[in-house]
């Protein structure tokens, strides 16, 4: 019984042992004897081709790169890893049979500032769906532009010791650079002023107090500006503004009544916008006697009786001109005689 039992156990169990060794089970690894079913894929990776690009591109504009690659098996399907060397990173999907590729990417500046230009190095990996991978690098440069200034203007003409404005538009196809505006405004003054990025106008404000140089009714001044971008690029543009010269006003004061030999006291006054102008003064008393000149507040003698017309003449150093008059009446003595005369 045993012996019997023995021949029927034996062949059994020698069937299990070679279906074990020589078949594996559903969902096992296939590989042959002897490989790490734990280890790298197996099979040709992809290959890729020669990755080109239309590098040099300027700052905001798209970049493209493209490329072929090959699968020995051609139900693969494929991933690509680009890394675009300005900290951007895109991952494309491809379906089995693809054989080439070609993808854009926007670069808004060449980083790192104060250069014209800038280098990147981009980093694609492609992988098949079976895991393996093939990789490629490629450089390419990207070019500032300097940024330009439109649309310039300022307040036409403007009176002595007013204020102009002056506005425009910063034009530049990058939006991360950050700008330096110069103004030179023709008086002897200039201004540097600091814009962030994104910015794409401006508006100033300045003061003109005189008309320069004197002698003149008005002048032009020509206004110079120079917009800089962080990278270095530069461009410039100028506009003029007309600044008119303002006749001083004057007050020669109250009219007067006095005797004849009796000393009188005037005190006149004027005013300027031009806080750098100067100024010459004159009375003319109106009896004929010499103008006097320099002071507002000259004293004066009538040696005859009658109505005289004094005038305050004031003149800047641009040749204007302002006057006002009063009236002086001169009564004669009035003696008065004793009574034992009358």
């Amino acid at each position: 019984m045993i012996y019997l039992l023995l021949l029927i156990v034996i062949p059994l169990l020698l069937a299990i042992t070679w279906v074990i060794k020589v078949r594996p089970a559903i969902g096992a690894d296939s590989r042959p004897s002897g490989v790490d079913p734990e280890g790298p894929p197996i099979g040709s990776p992809p290959v890729l081709g020669t990755v080109s690009s239309n590098s040099p591109v300027s700052e905001n504009d798209s970049l493209v790169i493209s490329g072929n690659f090959s699968d020995p098996d051609t139900s693969d399907t494929f991933t690509l890893d680009v890394r675009w060397g300005n900290g951007d990173r895109d991952i494309y999907e491809y379906t089995s049979g693809t054989t080439g590729f070609s993808e854009t990417h926007q670069y808004r500046d060449d980083n790192p500032s104060g250069t014209s230009s800038d280098q990147y190095t981009i980093n694609i990996s492609l992988t098949d769906s079976s895991g393996l991978i093939d990789t490629d690098t490629i450089t390419i440069t990207v070019n500032n532009v300097a940024p330009t200034l439109a649309s310039v203007v300022i307040t036409p003409s403007i009176n002595e010791n007013g204020t102009a404005t002056l506005s425009g538009d910063i034009v530049d196809p990058s939006s991360a650079d950050t700008f330096s505006l110069g103004v030179i405004w023709g008086d002897g003054n200039v201004n540097t002023i600091n814009y962030p990025a994104g910015t794409t106008s401006f508006s100033l404000n300045h003061q003109y107090r005189d008309d320069n140089p004197s002698g003149t009714a008005a002048d032009e001044y020509t206004i110079s500006l120079t917009i800089t971008d962080d990278d270095g690029g530069s461009s410039n543009d100028s506009t003029s503004i007309t600044v008119n010269n303002v006749a001083p006003v004057v007050q020669a004061g109250a009219d007067q009544q006095a005797l004849i030999f009796e000393v009188l006291s005037f005190n006149g006054s004027f005013t300027d916008p031009g806080s750098l102008d100067t100024h010459t003064i004159e009375w003319n008393f109106g009896d004929g006697t010499p103008v006097v000149s320099g002071s507002l507040t000259p004293s004066h003698t009538f040696t005859r009786k009658g109505v005289y017309t004094v005038t305050l003449t004031v003149r800047d150093d641009d040749n204007g001109v302002g006057v006002d008059t009063l009236e002086v009446t001169i009564d004669a003595f009035i003696l008065q005689l004793p009574m034992a005369y009358r």
